[in-house]
């Protein structure tokens, strides 16, 4: 999990209002082989809730699910819930061109991406200034020798 300081818990009413938070936060629902759902709200807890009380056919086809949560303030929730997506869709498009040369690369993109985004993270406020700049131009460096070795592999495969 990309959430430092959370546990995991069960996707159940029980277990939703004994750990997660009725503060501001981002949340993400998954099961052991993948991420379902990843969401900010004002209200973790309620947003939760909500999700149990309406749910999605998505989440009925996934089987047993679980959760994870995390405290942010509403300033850094859209920026913490999109480093995480950016993240885990870059390990996944890596995943499903697994057998394609070169996926691999999309594969440590992925890592690279989630792992600065926990950088980012653990590091905010104190050093807003300047991490997000270096970290993010970090990010764009290896998404950039990605796609340079990607375009490589199916250049070879087409040539």
């Amino acid at each position: 999990m990309a959430f430092e300081e959370s546990g995991t818990y069960v996707f159940t009413p029980e277990a939703v209002r004994e750990d997660a938070p009725a503060a501001s936060g981002v949340y993400a629902i998954f099961t052991p082989e993948r991420w379902v759902f990843i969401g900010a709200n004002d209200d973790v807890r309620q947003a939760l809730f909500q999700h149990l009380s309406s749910p999605d056919p998505c989440f009925q086809q996934c089987g047993p699910l679980s959760f994870s949560c995390e405290l942010a303030a509403a300033s850094e929730r859209a920026e913490r819930r999109d480093a995480l997506i950016a993240g885990v869709l870059e390990f996944v498009l890596s995943l499903q061109l697994r057998p394609t040369p070169g996926s691999g690369w999309l594969l440590v993109d992925g890592v690279i991406t989630l792992v600065l985004a926990v950088l980012i993270w653990s590091t905010w406020p104190s050093s807003a200034l300047w991490v997000v700049g270096t970290l993010v131009g970090i990010s764009m460096f290896f998404s950039g020798i990605t796609r340079l070795m990607l375009s490589m592999a199916v250049w070879r495969i087409v040539a």
